[in-house]
């Protein structure tokens, strides 16, 4: 009986610890734990960054501030409009400036150009037929030279007058090779070969080239002391237009037979009658022309010193109103 006890207290004791040693397996829930580090997750959205958000200092009341000048918003903003303003007037005057000089420059160019397209149409030069000759030679070879009389007021207003105010042997005068151009002026005037030759070496001279109305200037002065200035200081009368240069020098043609022009480089005005009373130096003769007979035609030729008794002559291209 006593066995029997033992054996049902071990299957009962086996059958205990049997039923505590198998645990019940039951299935964990995943739950997603955030590290210690912070770190994000792989799938997780970025993390937007912004910049630290800076907190004003307040000093406190026991801090001693320097006595600046309060300036209140509206000043500050009126203070800011004035520069603004004074910037920009600033700045609409240089580009006024810069404008106004472009546009200067244009009209300077416009006219550079238009000047050596008129230039271009001159009568050229023919250096190929250039001859020494004696002066005997040379007043041989003069046109039949005749000026007509037109009055000075039209002489002054119409230039279509002036240009047929000279006749030669009965046909009209050959195109002049010159032409008005800033810092030029021109003299008409009658000479001889001698007298040529001493303005090409001396230059003009106020007592040897007397103006033939400096007397008719000196009147309408009105006034004693004009009449004194212009009796006792010789001017040299020039103009602008190589035009009135040929006209007027052709009204002194005579014992002096040559009609000759003057082309003088300086700072002298546009106007038709320019009164210069100061000497013309030899060196301010940019260029001498006399009117010749070249293959029995009336033709302007330059003259050019080679000796005391002789003179180049290199004759340009023929032609009457620009043909």
């Amino acid at each position: 009986m006593k066995r029997v006890l033992s054996v049902i207290l071990c299957v009962c004791v086996i059958f205990s610890v049997a039923q505590a040693g198998v645990p019940k397996i039951r299935r964990a829930k995943i739950v997603r734990v955030q590290t210690v580090l912070n770190k994000r997750p792989v799938h997780a959205a970025p993390v937007e960054r912004r910049p630290p958000v800076l907190t004003q200092h307040t000093p406190s009341a026991s801090a001693q501030l320097p006595d600046v000048p309060q300036i209140t918003s509206r000043t500050a903003r009126v203070l800011t409009q004035n520069r603004s303003w004074l910037n920009q007037k600033v700045r609409d005057f240089q580009a006024w400036q810069l404008k106004r000089q472009r546009a200067q420059l244009n009209r300077a160019y416009a006219a550079q150009q238009k000047l050596e397209l008129a230039k271009a149409s001159l009568p050229s030069l023919l250096p190929h037929k250039a001859v020494t000759i004696a002066d005997q030679t040379l007043l041989g070879m003069l046109p039949d030279t005749r000026p007509i009389d037109i009055p000075l007021l039209s002489a002054l207003m119409d230039r279509k007058l002036v240009r047929e105010a000279v006749t030669l042997d009965g046909e009209q005068a050959p195109a002049l090779p010159f032409l008005k151009e800033p810092h030029i002026a021109y003299r008409g005037m009658a000479l001889t070969p001698a007298d040529i030759r001493h303005i090409l070496t001396n230059g003009m001279e106020r007592h040897r080239t007397v103006a033939s109305n400096r007397y008719n200037i000196s009147i309408s002065g009105g006034s004693h002391g004009a009449i004194r200035y212009f009796a006792t200081h010789p001017i040299i009368n020039l103009t602008s237009s190589p035009i009135h240069a040929q006209y007027w020098g052709s009204k002194f043609l005579g014992p002096k037979p040559i009609l000759t022009i003057f082309k003088i480089r300086g700072d002298f005005s546009k106007a038709d009658i320019i009164n210069a009373d100061r000497n013309i130096a030899a060196n301010e003769i940019e260029e001498v022309i006399a009117l010749l007979k070249i293959d029995g035609k009336p033709t302007w030729c330059r003259m050019q010193l080679h000796d005391k008794n002789t003179l180049v002559i290199t004759p340009y291209t023929r032609y009457t109103n620009g043909k």
